[in-house]
Parts: C-alpha cells; structure tokens; sequence
C-alpha cells in the first residue's frame, strides 16, 4: 500500500510540475510561421495583362510598357510590337502600338491568378529562415521573434515597384509574430507584428 501511495504522489507531483516554455520551442515556432507562410504568404503582387495591348507613347502607359521592355529583355516575358498607328491631337501626334504579351514557360510559376487577359504575378515575398527568441507574456501568449529573407522574383524591378513594406527591407530582417496557446489546438500563430 506504501508502494502504491509513493507511486500515485510520485506521478502527481510529476505532472503538476509544468515546463518554463508551456510546450513552445525555437523548431515547433519555426514549423508554424512555415505553415502560415504556405497559407497566407507575405507578398507583393502586381497586376499585369496577358494578350494584346495598346500602349501609348506618354503618361503611365509609357511607364508600364518601359517596364515590360526591361521584363522581355530579361526573357522574363515575351513582348511582340504587332502593329502601330498615329493619332493626331489637337497639339500633338499620340502613337498607339500594339503589343503582344506573353510569360515566358520558366516564370509562369509566379502568377498568383488569372482571370482572361489579367493576371496577377508575384513581385517579392519573405521567407521565415530561423527563429531568433521567444519572449513568454504569459503561459498562453508569446512573442517570437524570427528571421526572414526578403526573394526577389524576375518580375521584380525596383524603379517599378510601388510602396510596400517589403521594398524597403533588406535582404535578411527580424519580425516579431505573436502566438497564443489554445486548450485543444496548442499553439497557433498566423499574427505578424508590424516591426
């Protein structure tokens, strides 16, 4: 009987003693942001028409296409000049060429979607490298600090590239993302900190 009550005390003391990182640690943090990164990646996307198009000699037209001449000469995309014509203004003559676009087969893998002539490609995205600290507020929320890579697409350009809280990154850079600890999920994450 002795035996037995030593075993039970033994096991509730055991069990009643709780470890410091409430199950939380560098790698499971790491498997986490990785699994919301494939949910909801952190990208920049930039929408951009397939087919043919009519371009303009002025304006943000000009801009766009002097873009997708830097993309074609990249063998990013194709850019096929299929016909030109003039316009006359009332000050001034507008041509208005014709193009045909086209994604090369090699980068197609970064359009994120595609409805007709639009589609919508991938510019730039971070990549969870490594997880610096985790920072315990309490036994069901924790701040973990990790490392990320900032990739470049072939679409990319950073003369074209609007605002965005990427373009400014450097390559390799630090973002606080907050976990909380459900009684049946454990912990979960999928909450960036803007930093």
């Amino acid at each position: 009987m002795k035996y037995i009550t030593a075993v039970v005390l033994m096991v509730l003391m055991l069990s009643s003693c709780k470890d410091a990182t409430n199950g939380l640690t560098k790698s499971l943090a790491l498997e986490i942001i990785k699994a919301c990164e494939a949910d909801r990646p952190v990208q920049v996307e930039k929408l951009m028409y397939v087919g043919n198009m009519t371009f303009h000699n002025g304006g943000t037209s000009l801009t766009e296409l002097n873009y997708l001449k830097k993309l074609a000469k990249k063998g990013v995309i194709k850019l096929d000049s299929i016909s030109s014509t003039k316009q006359e203004m009332s000050s001034s003559t507008r041509i208005n060429t014709v193009y045909n676009i086209d994604i090369s087969d090699a980068n197609k893998k970064y359009i994120i979607r595609q409805k007709d002539n639009t589609v919508y490609v991938n510019l730039v995205y971070s990549e969870v490298q490594d997880v610096e600290s985790i920072i315990f507020k309490n036994e069901a929320r924790a701040d973990v600090v990790a490392n990320f890579k900032k990739v470049e697409t072939p679409f990319y350009d950073r003369d074209f590239v609007r605002v965005s809280n990427l373009k400014d990154k450097p390559e390799l850079f630090s973002k606080t993302v907050s976990f909380h600890k459900q009684n049946k999920s454990g912990w979960m994450s999928c909450h960036l900190k803007g930093n």
